[in-house]
């Protein structure tokens, strides 16, 4: 709860949780955990808002990429779908991969027809399709990093994914990118690997509060 607003929390695992602060004015506030029921069930903190500013490039490429109209972001989807689509069935090296990768487009079908009926119902936003589509080319560009590792380790054995100052899955998990734990985690990398400093994935995610 931050001050009198109570907002839903994740718990992540034990002793991490993780939840959104609602919008508020620039200032303390208290912040504590509670039951549901508006009581607080943990200590009391003060929690810091702070005013962002607005000058920061971030912020004006947020204003200018929100001023994308419906039919704008709905040519952008359909674009990044030609390219990922076409790009990826002329990637194929042999038969067994030109199955696997027309299997994993027709998977892909129903998010895209989700995201694009979404728009055309006017239901989309500009920030969300946008983040979405970043995060289908990052996917794209990962499989294709990962099979360029996997030839290499067949190439040169004992040639680790995780054998780095910082690794891979720390840079995944510090973005936030849940998505490509599953791809990273399946060619053999440890979920505990530590990088130069002895941190973690888990470590890196609390690091930037995911």
């Amino acid at each position: 709860m931050f001050g009198d607003t109570e907002v839903p929390l994740q718990i992540i695992q034990e002793g991490v949780i993780r939840c959104e602060a609602p919008p508020h004015q620039p200032g303390k506030v208290t912040l504590c955990i509670t039951s549901g029921n508006r009581e607080s069930c943990s200590e009391i903190r003060d929690f810091d808002y702070r005013a962002k500013d607005s000058s920061c490039a971030h912020c004006n490429f947020s204003q200018t990429e929100a001023t994308k109209s419906p039919e704008e972001l709905l040519l952008l989807v359909r674009f990044v779908q030609m390219l990922l689509s076409d790009f990826s069935l002329q990637r194929g090296d042999n038969i067994e991969t030109g199955i696997h990768l027309l299997q994993k487009l027709k998977a892909d079908d129903d998010s895209w027809g989700y995201i694009i009926e979404a728009l055309l119902v006017g239901s989309g936003t500009s920030s969300t399709t946008v983040d979405w589509l970043l995060q289908q080319l990052l996917k794209d560009k990962l499989r294709q990093w990962l099979s360029s590792k996997s030839q290499e380790e067949h190439d040169h054995p004992g040639c680790s994914l995780s054998k780095k100052e910082q690794g891979i899955i720390h840079m995944l998990a510090g973005l936030g990118f849940e998505w490509a734990l599953s791809p990273i985690l399946s060619h053999g990398v440890s979920i505990n690997f530590r990088d130069i400093n002895g941190w973690t994935a888990l470590h890196w995610a609390a690091r930037f509060g995911r």
